[in-house]
């Protein structure tokens, strides 16, 4: 599991919780020191320090959050993408703000594309025998005014799941950009949930998904092309390595 998520699963505990760790500074290799970490009840508040929603990086070069972008954020900053000549997207998160999300995805094509393929179990028998998928569900996403030119890269890893995993099996199957970084989680389709004794709720995805090769998503997630796996002295240096390489695909 990536670095982030990973700390992220170890830390979610109850509110007061503490945990303790083992740590081995980067500049004293082999010198380890114990440190007691307060717990947080919720995921993904660890990230890596991240530009503006939207911001210009570089002359040219822009940046966009889909994690925390807004609807109106984005439609305010739509005039000035079209004329940037390159884009970075980072989706290295579930995109939480952003309720029309694939309507900015529109910006990307001059040509309708499909979905990837999104099937849903009907189960008869005990055990999952005999379970068919009987209907294909795929949709259609249309181009929207005005298209973007600019050259472009996703940000991917471990966080981007479920609608930030159906948006980059498009870019990739159709090539619309490069994607930086780390796997994406592997996790796509509608949610199930269910309660057990005690309050607890499990969730499991209730659909299958597939690139539209017929590849499966599931356990395997969107593979980059271009990876960049996080660095001890990249995070202790509080570099993002992942954006310094795309703004490097950028000015290739």
């Amino acid at each position: 599991m990536p670095a982030l998520p990973a700390l992220s699963e170890l830390l979610t505990r109850g509110p007061r919780d503490r945990i303790r760790l083992e740590l081995e500074p980067v500049a004293s290799p082999g010198i380890h020191r114990v440190v007691t970490v307060q717990c947080s009840a919720r995921l993904g508040e660890l990230r890596e320090p991240r530009p503006q929603k939207v911001e210009e990086l570089q002359p040219g070069i822009f940046y966009v959050d889909l994690d925390r972008v807004t609807d109106d954020e984005f439609s305010r900053a739509v005039p000035t993408l079209a004329k940037a000549t390159g884009i970075i997207f980072d989706l290295r998160d579930y995109p939480n703000h952003i309720e029309h999300f694939f309507d900015f995805f529109g910006h990307l094509i001059n040509r309708p594309v499909l979905s990837p393929l999104i099937e849903t179990p009907v189960v008869t028998l005990p055990d999952r025998a005999d379970m068919a998928f009987p209907g294909k569900g795929q949709w259609q996403a249309p181009p929207v005014a005005p298209y973007f030119t600019a050259k472009r890269v996703f940000l991917s890893d471990g966080r981007a799941i479920s609608a930030a995993e159906t948006l980059l099996m498009m870019v990739e199957h159709y090539h619309l950009a490069e994607i930086v970084g780390e796997p994406t989680a592997g996790t796509d389709g509608t949610v199930n949930p269910f309660l057990v004794p005690g309050g607890y709720q499990i969730t499991w995805t209730g659909q299958r998904v597939l690139k539209e090769d017929g590849m499966p998503l599931h356990g395997i997630g969107v593979i980059p092309t271009i990876p960049i796996p996080l660095t001890r002295n990249g995070i202790a240096g509080g570099r993002d390595e992942v954006l310094d390489r795309a703004i490097a695909a950028l000015k290739q």
